[in-house]
């Protein structure tokens, strides 16, 4: 650990011609250390977590987390695991997990229907995609990129629809 008068860090570092990476390392078992058992579905593996003084205490308030859990059936040949990122909500002040990296490696929100992908005045650049899948309460449809127009398919009743487009002068 150093610290200034601007900085405190915790430093891990590792010196090496090779590509060896420095490690640290979270270990969760259930069971003890003399009779370790397999962790299951749901159980949290470690966390990072983020703190900040409020002045409600001199420890400080937990801000946001950074939470490793198990995330399906574990063996010997498989370790499915997750990452779920959490913040301290605004009108509750309580820490929520809001998105989560699957173990198939897709990034979704916790909590259906929940969230927005960016805001008003912080929008993404562009989203690509493959097919576009649009669904909520009322409708389930999908756009698709064929190669000379864009159809749309009806999800619900199987129809699909090409969109007619007209070329515009620029």
């Amino acid at each position: 650990q150093s610290s200034s008068a601007n900085r405190t860090e915790v430093q891990i570092a590792k010196f090496s011609d090779k590509d060896d990476p420095v490690e640290l390392a979270f270990l969760k078992s259930r069971g003890d250390q003399f009779n370790p058992s397999v962790v299951e579905d749901g159980d949290k593996l470690g966390y990072i977590r983020f703190f900040g003084n409020n002045g409600s205490s001199d420890s400080g308030a937990e801000f946001a987390r950074i939470t490793a859990v198990v995330s399906g059936t574990v063996n010997a040949t498989r370790s499915p695991g997750a990452l779920r990122f959490g913040t301290v909500a605004l009108a509750s002040g309580i820490l929520v997990d809001r998105v989560q990296v699957t173990p198939s490696g897709n990034f979704v929100p916790v909590t259906d229907n929940t969230y927005d992908l960016g805001e008003p005045n912080l929008r993404w650049a562009n989203l690509y995609t493959a097919d576009l899948h649009l669904r909520n309460e009322r409708g389930d449809w999908t756009i698709v990129e064929e190669e000379e127009y864009l159809s749309i398919k009806n999800n619900k009743n199987g129809k699909r629809y090409k969109f007619v487009l007209e070329e515009l002068e620029d």
